[in-house]
């Protein structure tokens, strides 16, 4: 009716007897036009709402199809002024069609936001849904909430072992790789005089984050977050040392592993102390098999075993990218398992730890082959000065193998450890200073040899510094036979042996690799690699320094497989390149790494320790080549564009990001819409698996 009026009072030509009756008009129609974009407001705008009202959706009840007639009118009113009064009418149409173009494109990257945004949480639903299926297919009295309740009992305490120094409580139910974790750290604060003091303990959240399933393990990955006061007080007086004295919270996710087709205990198990399989209290510490029923206990076989614990920041999902070379090793030995390797390697890495820390190779008697003893005990020799460095306050990020290769002789596994460390001092007169607070972040590749023809003892998978001739328990670190069968533990004929360590870029790694590739694909890989060199040896630690001009590919996880922590890394490093993190840069770090998971403490961590003086750019993880940099800016366009958009700030930090690598601001925005394109059709994809779920699933 109002417009109707309008059109009457142009048509009559009253009032348009003068130029300023027609500006008037102007300004009226369109304040006419305003009121009407604002009552309109819902058709117009309304498709924005993250989805709601969006094509194909009713957007809201009653009398619909009412804000299409008021649009339609408008425009053909406005068409209509146009071809009576065209300095008027077309710029008022013009100006009406940009603001129902904008809406509609505000609708639409809205929807594309939520799309991105519900999905994303979806994807994870619609994996965890497939995951417990398949683990319910094999145990059927499996149920996340008594799983749950289990894991929380586990871990606190294990906090409460730790803070007494006492881990017979909790011994049974850890794999030897987290026994040897736990049991070095708290000898190391014994020797520095103090202890870990923890309190107020309390659990946040538990909640399951992947679940892993194949021929050897059930795996399930629980992200347990918490806070607790915790800070060191001096051993013998009990007073304050060092550290918060505040509450912090704090997340990790915890990993459990049991053998396939195990029926969940409806009796207590190995968390409270128990063997599973005939209920027999353990009483021996770190005891491999139940003295009643013979049963090994931390062979999964029976409950389930923790055989692992990483950080949040560090966690990644695992993409059951096969392992290079794992295809053809099965046929030789079927019982092979990465569990396995990972927690020998970490045995070996924690036991090298204490070893460095000492200045005495005896811990690595037991796990390494004679040659590499002989160059440890060569590098611990004291400097003329007296002092000598070392790593302390070690902490693995990691452990994760990287390629199997069979040999005539000797097999090799070639397996890398991401792993930190505060450079220690010792001096001569005991005494210990820490060189730098800054923590430095390192990769090596541990090569592992075993005798050809070895099989696999899965039912010992977790139990690496155990006898695995007899199962017995370590007796004395230092001694490579087993005090109670003789057998010799160090030479590679019982398991796997470390024979040296080096670069994960070295050339002989590299290869390795691609020979590993060409024995699962023969016909796509070249097998061009040498036999490797049994008596060669490296340094503990080693930087990584990947060659821009390497052709051959490095060993360890992908770009796009990285962590939060090692992607904010990255970013920190190439923002370095110019000497300088300014406020802006660093605030917009912060708001980055906090909503991926990453603490504020280990970015300020992070840049502290890459401006260090003492760190070379070889140990940075920067991009070597522009590919490179574009598989990480991918990586940090998809985190950042989780929520479903990306701020201002975020952009500009991807595009600074992209010109130090060498990309234009047109090469970033276009690697961003591809990002968010793909999210956008993956999502959708998982908001119709969830909703065929839920019609699916029983009332």
């Amino acid at each position: 009716m109002q417009f109707r009026k309008v059109q009457t009072f142009f048509k009559s030509g009253r009032g348009l007897s003068r130029r300023r009756d027609i500006f008037s008009t102007a300004v009226a129609v369109g304040l006419v036009i305003g009121v009407f974009l604002l009552l309109a407001g819902g058709a117009v705008f309304g498709r924005a709402g993250g989805g709601e009202g969006f094509p194909g959706s009713s957007g809201g009840g009653g009398g619909g199809g009412g804000g299409d007639d008021a649009i339609f009118n408008i425009i053909w009113f406005l068409i209509e002024l146009s071809i009576n009064y065209p300095a008027v009418g077309i710029p008022l149409l013009i100006v009406f069609l940009s603001l129902v173009a904008f809406g509609a494109f505000e609708g639409r990257e809205r929807y594309v936001a939520s799309t991105i945004r519900r999905g994303t949480k979806a994807q994870g639903q619609v994996e965890q849904a497939k995951a417990v299926a398949r683990l319910l297919s094999r145990d059927k009295e499996w149920n996340k909430g008594s799983f749950i309740f289990r894991i929380r009992k586990a871990f606190l305490l294990i906090q409460d072992a730790w803070s007494k120094r006492d881990l017979s409580k909790a011994q049974s139910f850890l794999s030897d790789g987290v026994f040897d974790r736990f049991t070095i750290l708290l000898r190391e604060y014994k020797d520095a005089g103090l202890r870990d003091h923890l309190q107020d303990v309390k659990i946040l959240d538990a909640e399951i984050k992947q679940i892993e399933t194949d021929s050897i393990f059930d795996t399930v990955h629980v992200a347990i977050r918490a806070s607790a006061v915790n800070f060191r007080v001096d051993a013998k007086s009990g007073k304050y040392a060092e550290g918060p004295s505040i509450p912090e919270i704090f997340e990790e996710v915890w990993s459990f592993i049991r053998r396939p087709g195990v029926t969940t205990l409806k009796k207590p198990g190995l968390i409270e102390g128990y063997c599973p399989n005939c209920s027999a209290p353990i009483t021996i510490a770190r005891v491999g098999i139940c003295e009643v029923c013979n049963s090994y206990l931390r062979s999964g076989e029976y409950d389930w075993v923790l055989s692992e614990i990483t950080q949040a920041c560090e966690w990644k999902i695992n993409e059951n990218d096969e392992i290079p070379g794992l295809s053809s090793f099965r046929k030789i030995d079927p019982g092979f398992n990465a569990q396995h390797i990972e927690d020998r390697v970490s045995v070996i890495f924690w036991r090298h730890v204490l070893a460095d820390r000492l200045g005495d190779a005896g811990p690595m008697k037991k796990f390494t082959l004679p040659a590499y003893i002989q160059e440890l005990s060569e590098r611990f020799k004291p400097a003329s000065a007296g002092a000598r460095q070392y790593f302390g306050r070690c902490a693995v990020g990691s452990v994760e193998v990287g390629a199997i290769i069979p040999s005539d002789q000797f097999d090799r596994i070639f397996a890398v450890v991401a792993w930190s460390g505060v450079i220690m001092t010792a001096r001569p007169d005991g005494k210990v200073d820490a060189g730098s607070k800054n923590t430095r972040r390192i990769n090596n590749a541990f090569i592992m040899v075993r005798k050809h023809g070895v099989k696999t003892e899965t039912k010992a998978s977790l139990d690496s510094s155990h006898c695995p001739s007899c199962g017995a328990p370590e007796q004395d670190p230092l001694e490579f036979t087993c005090k109670y069968c003789g057998t010799v533990l160090n030479d590679g004929s019982q398991d796997w042996t470390l024979e040296k360590i080096v670069s994960p870029n070295d050339e002989e790694v590299t290869a390795a690799v691609r020979q590993a590739r060409g024995l699962d694909h023969p016909q796509a890989v070249a097998q061009t690699q040498a036999p490797l060199d049994p008596s060669g040896s490296g340094p503990f630690p080693v930087s990584v320094s990947v060659p821009a001009s390497s052709p051959v590919p490095s060993l360890g996880p992908t770009l796009n497989s990285r962590s939060s922590a090692q992607l904010l890394e990255c970013l920190v490093a190439t923002m370095l390149a110019d000497g300088v993190i300014d406020p802006k840069e660093m605030a917009i770090l912060k708001d980055f790494g906090g909503r991926n998971g990453v603490p504020e403490a280990r970015i300020q961590e992070v840049v502290a320790t890459l401006q260090g003086k003492d760190t070379g750019k070889n140990t940075l993880p920067l991009p070597d080549t522009p590919e490179e940099g574009r598989e990480i800016l991918k990586a940090m366009a998809s985190m950042a564009l989780a929520d479903g958009r990306l701020s201002d700030d975020e952009f500009s930090l991807l595009r600074d990001f992209g010109r130090k690598i060498g990309l234009s601001p047109l090469d970033v925005k276009m690697i961003v819409r591809k990002e968010r394109t793909r999210l956008f059709q993956e999502g959708k994809q998982a908001l119709l698996e969830i909703k065929k779920m839920t019609k699916d699933s029983p009332a």
